[in-house]
């Protein structure tokens, strides 16, 4: 067992080995109170360089499709296509998103009678001759993806890149073709309180619990709940405590709340949903979505609901405060007990033993974050600072010579630079000079550092950190600024593209454009590039912007070279590049970066490219952009 230190993992997997229950079983009955006609095909998490190859192409998908509409035909109902994977190279790891959908969508009470009493249930792979025959392909189209669609095949409604997991969204969504449902308006938040006002049952109070943590009341839904547990729904009451506890820090009694759940109330969703919480995947992290802040309980904001393809909530420039305020609050909500941000599974294959130094470098962002956003909730943002540092500078945390080190020293040396230029101390600048020797010790001898492998899109956001550091007094040692600035020049190729990694010929411009406006400042910075080399890089950024989002939430290369795990890495290092051009350029380029970050958020406030390196981090690179768009200096 591999040991991760200062996250739930640990806990959890010690948990499943006490389990005296099934949990992979278990768990994998979330969604099966819907009566699906299905390919009977289980994805599984690939291996890249394996891609469709274990899907078996013999089953007529096509068939099927006819079938469920013949039926919708007979039945006067809507067919609904639920699509957990679609077909080509851009996801590897689309079973993760599967099961998220099957334990808070496919198992909620509301959700499920709507599809028994208005529907046609479908669930599917899109393959190539379902593709062709709906017009749908990725990654134009990506996974979770539902369609509806009347008997004579005529599509109604396509929902895709759902990467918010909120079942009140989604009935509402799925409602908004159905005349019988009144566009799903039940009572809300103060009003459903006050129908149960005179009711005193057990019952009552898990109703009230229940809208009381949609309404993200926690303290007064932790009463409500504890008081139902010997209710009729005193399952539903434990799941929903569970959730509270958990949002609240205290992991440890979630964990024991879901073990009761599984093994207690093992014939309900709600055992089925803890089991998932628990039962560990080979990532060695826990199947379901609450560990991972993809389980969104809350009710959305009334804007959120106008829009129902995507779970992204798109704003304007004129909601830039609310777009900060809601993602500031998603990461108060989601550090852990530990101090870490911990939601994060990128355990690029094979190795799970890189997930400490990502959970740091993730971690370290957040922190950096929260720090920039400081005025949204002053003493809240203090309070989960102190636990960050205590969480980021335990090198127990860390996996030493193990993948993607760089950047959880580059980014812990970024977070210290910030708070010195907030609080000049001599602390500060020791820890520093700390982080700088060890990022001096693991500089390769061409003069690149690697995250997985040596190259130019990590050596330029070390070298961007190291900068940054030594504006606020850290030692840099100019030979180890000079001897990475020459290695990383070597990577460049005549139309200014960069390689992908040390040892291949630099990538046409194309390819590169998301890693040249970093790799272009740590040039021009350290003595070796230009402005006007800068400058074309950043336009050469904006020319392939609409394929860096055409991926974004894709968790493989989807387009050359091209893939979604780059997205905010590339985003925040660009915005950060833009302090070395000239005024007029910068603000130009402010301006369109703006633009862009609003109208990325998701419902539940988070931003997210690669699903696998998660929420957390998403939401954080963000938020350390936005800053840097706002900034005037």
């Amino acid at each position: 067992m591999v040991q991760m230190h200062g996250t739930l993992t640990a806990a959890l997997l010690l948990s499943c080995l006490a389990q005296d229950v099934d949990l992979a079983t278990l768990a994998q009955k979330c969604g099966s109170e819907i009566d699906w006609i299905a390919d009977s095909y289980e994805p599984r998490d690939q291996i890249p360089g394996w891609l469709n190859r274990d899907e078996p192409s013999e089953v007529d998908r096509v068939g099927l499709l006819q079938q469920a509409r013949k039926k919708a035909a007979d039945t006067g109902r809507l067919v609904l296509l639920y699509v957990y994977r679609i077909h080509g190279r851009h996801m590897y790891r689309s079973p993760l998103l599967d099961r998220y959908m099957k334990s808070v969508v496919w198992s909620d009470e509301a959700v499920v009678s709507l599809v028994k009493r208005s529907f046609v249930p479908l669930r599917l792979t899109c393959d190539d001759a379902v593709g062709e025959a709906l017009g749908l392909k990725a990654p134009d189209v990506v996974e979770p993806m539902i369609v509806v669609m009347n008997a004579d095949g005529r599509i109604l409604q396509t929902i895709h890149r759902i990467r918010t997991f909120n079942a009140d969204w989604m009935l509402a969504a799925l409602s908004r073709h159905l005349p019988d449902t009144n566009g799903h308006a039940p009572p809300r938040g103060e009003q459903a309180l006050a129908a149960l006002k005179e009711r005193q049952d057990p019952e009552a109070a898990a109703e009230r619990g229940w809208v009381l943590l949609r309404m993200g009341r926690l303290e007064d839904a932790r009463k409500e709940l504890s008081a139902a547990m010997e209710s009729k729904r005193a399952a539903e009451a434990k799941y929903h405590l569970s959730v509270v506890e958990y949002l609240t820090g205290q992991e440890s009694a979630a964990v024991e709340r879901w073990r009761d759940l599984a093994r207690n109330h093992s014939d309900t969703h709600w055992g089925w949903k803890a089991a998932m919480n628990l039962s560990p995947w080979k990532d060695t992290t826990p199947e379901g979505p609450l560990p991972h802040a993809f389980e969104d309980v809350f009710w959305a904001p009334e804007g959120a609901y106008e829009k129902t393809d995507t779970t992204r909530w798109a704003r304007t420039e004129k909601d830039v405060d609310d777009v900060a305020r809601r993602a500031v609050e998603f990461l108060l909500l989601h550090q852990r007990s530990s101090g870490g941000w911990t939601d994060t599974r990128y355990a690029y294959w094979d190795s799970p033993k890189i997930l400490p130094n990502v959970r740091v470098a993730v971690s370290a962002l957040a922190c950096t974050a929260l720090l920039e956003w400081r005025d949204v909730a002053p003493d809240r943002v203090d309070q989960a600072l102190a636990r960050g540092e205590r969480y980021i500078f335990d090198d127990k945390n860390l996996a030493p010579g193990r993948n993607e080190e760089c950047y959880a020293d580059a980014y812990r040396l970024l977070y210290l630079a910030r708070k010195h230029a907030r609080a000049k101390e001599a602390a500060l600048r020791d820890k520093m000079d700390v982080l700088v020797k060890k990022l001096e010790l693991s500089l390769k001898p061409q003069g690149l550092w690697w995250h997985e492998y040596s190259n130019p899109f990590a050596t330029a956001a070390v070298i961007s950190c190291l900068l940054e550091a030594r504006a606020q007094g850290a030692s840099i040692p100019e030979r180890l600024l000079a001897k990475a600035a020459e290695g990383l020049a070597k990577q460049r190729g005549p139309d200014g593209g960069y390689t992908y990694m040390a040892g291949r010929q630099p990538s046409p411009a194309r390819n590169a454009a998301g890693r040249m406006p970093a790799c272009e400042m740590a040039l021009y910075a350290c003595g070796l590039g230009s402005p006007e080399a800068l400058e074309n890089a950043m336009n050469t950024w904006w020319e392939q912007y609409g394929r860096f989002e055409r991926v974004r939430v894709c968790d493989f290369h989807a387009d050359e070279e091209v893939a979604g795990f780059f997205f905010f890495h590339d985003f925040f290092h660009a915005t950060q590049a833009v302090f070395w051009m000239r005024p007029k350029q910068r603000q130009e380029h402010q301006a369109k970066f703006l633009s862009a970050l609003v109208r990325l958020p998701e419902i539940d406030g988070s931003f997210i490219d690669d699903h696998e390196i998660g929420k957390s981090y998403g939401t954080a690179m963000a938020l350390l952009s936005l800053r840097n768009a706002l900034r005037k200096e």
